[in-house]
């Protein structure tokens, strides 16, 4: 039996959009989220509705599903993602877009390419601010899925690994304005560590962001960072905020992901960023939660109805 695990990210099944996209829901409709915290048993639950038909999550979970395999086809030959500029920022993003979908080294369709991420980012040394803070939190996801509850020896590597990273986040480094660090801040850690304090969540970093306007069709790294904070601000601040977000603003990014799995990006360079935190985004939507019931005497729409005219 699978244990739970201690990620930390809270996302909604896409049973919940089912309420979240009509125009007018009220609030006392939408029952307390339960959350399931393994994404192991969350992904096998899911399994069982979408054969049971279930369109709207089918189609949050096959696009995330899209941007996993555009990343299987497309890693490195030495386990890393993107060109050398890139790739200490895009490795350790999309290794937690795989975690957070509960792909682990055991995966059967994944397993290989996560584990020759882990090894890449074990070895990498990444000297800028915001690469820093992904791999740190790329191993500390990686250690709660695949040692949950294990004596400190088992995630030695990982764990030595995240400690060096802290020491050269030195406090006169780290501006509180950057966007990487409130990355960080909405971001727990393995129960090994403790967050320094300049990485600690705080109510002025959570309203920041809910009062953050969204550009709908990002097209630059900063754009798809700040999509992904406010929909995490969004979801933690409560269930009326979320649910005005996501009636703006998740047709439109579920409409941007194109063919190959990626996300539009106005530099090649950066594709891999802009996608991992598209994916990382839409994990938010389509794990962790229990189904929200439907309410007698309301009519419900999901995502396709609204964007073809059909009910």
């Amino acid at each position: 039996m699978t244990k739970p695990l201690s990620l930390s990210l809270m996302l909604v099944t896409a049973t919940t959009l089912t309420v979240l996209a009509q125009n007018t829901v009220r609030s006392d409709h939408i029952p307390v989220i339960n959350i399931i915290k393994s994404p192991i048993v969350t992904k096998d639950l899911y399994r069982d509705r979408m054969k049971a038909g279930d369109e709207d999550l089918r189609t949050a979970d096959m696009a995330v599903l899209s941007a996993l395999r555009f990343f299987k086809r497309t890693q490195n030959a030495d386990g890393s993602w993107g060109a050398v500029e890139e790739r200490h920022l895009a490795t350790p993003l999309v290794f937690m877009s795989f975690l957070r979908r509960g792909e682990t080294s055991a995966s059967a369709e994944f397993g290989v390419t996560v584990t020759r991420t882990r090894t890449w980012l074990l070895k990498a040394t990444p000297t800028e601010l915001a690469d820093r803070i992904a791999t740190v939190i790329a191993l500390s996801d990686y250690c709660d899925l695949s040692y949950p509850n294990a004596d400190i020896e088992m995630k030695a590597d990982e764990v030595k690994k995240m400690t060096i990273l802290l020491d050269q986040m030195a406090t006169n480094e780290v501006n509180e304005s950057n966007a990487w660090v409130d990355f960080a801040v909405f971001n727990t850690f393995s129960g090994d560590h403790s967050k320094p304090t300049w990485m600690r969540c705080s109510k002025q970093v959570k309203r920041k962001y809910v009062d953050t306007t969204v550009n709908l069709s990002p097209s630059i790294v900063s754009e798809y960072l700040t999509g992904y904070l406010v929909a995490r601000a969004s979801f933690m601040h409560g269930v009326e905020v979320w649910h005005k977000f996501n009636i703006m603003s998740l047709p439109k990014l579920l409409k941007q992901q194109e063919s190959s799995g990626a996300f539009p990006t106005k530099t090649d360079q950066t594709r891999y960023v802009v996608t991992a935190l598209a994916t990382l985004r839409l994990e938010i939507y389509h794990q962790y939660a229990a189904p929200v019931p439907k309410i007698k005497g309301e009519v419900y729409r999901s995502k396709a109805s609204i964007e073809t005219g059909k009910e």
